[in-house]
């Protein structure tokens, strides 16, 4: 599970004011694998009129699906959810915790229930362009004037999240988006006044298997070769228009 929730962060914001409908997609996967085995489409008062849903309605999904509204309050009892998750991934998934208190949203259900065998991520958009485009978008406060100093915070990321023990954030997502047939990308941008700002640089990074195995290696200077930088706007546009 990423460890930040899945709130609306600085990326979403400034997506959801484009106006067009994007889709957001929840992955269960196993821990042991890092293969995804079952998706969830939500729908809640902080994303609704901004995302696609259900996604099932909008394309064809490899594996089984739950559209999950949590709108208007409703709730769900998720109290053998772990039973249905152990039929769609052929492996004995339990609940290591009970679950208190109301079960706001799917990740909360995740985190209280401390699933042994699997865990969830998000990502973070999937845009509906001519084709699909996968994007997991992380912010930096400090500036990145120039390449080389993009280049220093990017392998500050790699350090501090991507290359640690255990985390496999980006593969799972990998694995997800290379089963949908979704080209991938990393979006690396800068906040200012406490939104994203369009007319800083960026650092865009297509996730491909080259990258994925950088990544397992540990390998900073061929993770570095995959970064592009430039301005964000035509940063987004280059991922959108080249995929």
């Amino acid at each position: 599970m990423k460890q930040r929730k899945y709130t609306h962060d600085y990326f979403n914001v400034w997506r959801d004011a484009r106006g067009e409908p994007y889709i957001w997609l929840q992955v269960n996967y196993l821990t042991d694998s890092l293969l995804p085995f079952h998706f969830i489409s939500e729908i809640n008062d902080e994303r609704n009129n901004h995302i696609a849903w259900p996604i099932s309605d909008y394309i064809e999904l490899p594996l089984p699906c739950s559209s999950l509204d949590f709108r208007d309050g409703k709730r769900y009892d998720f109290s053998d959810w772990h039973e249905r998750l152990s039929k769609y991934s052929g492996v004995n998934i339990t609940p290591q915790s009970d679950i208190v208190g109301t079960i706001s949203t799917y990740e909360d259900y995740i985190r209280k229930a401390n699933l042994r065998g699997c865990s969830c991520l998000d990502i973070d958009v999937i845009e509906m362009s001519n084709v699909l485009v996968g994007i997991e978008g992380t912010h930096l406060i400090k500036s990145m004037f120039n390449r080389e100093e993009a280049l220093r915070l990017f392998g500050f990321i790699l350090d501090k999240r991507f290359f640690l023990e255990g985390a496999h954030q980006l593969i799972v997502q990998y694995n997800t988006l290379k089963l949908l047939q979704v080209d991938f990308y990393l979006l690396i941008y800068n906040i200012r006044g406490n939104r994203l700002c369009e007319d800083c640089n960026s650092l865009l990074v297509n996730v491909d298997a080259e990258f994925i195995d950088a990544v397992r290696r540990r390998d900073k200077n061929k993770c570095f070769q995959k970064a592009y930088f430039g301005p964000f706007r035509e940063n987004y546009q280059k991922m959108v228009a080249d995929s």
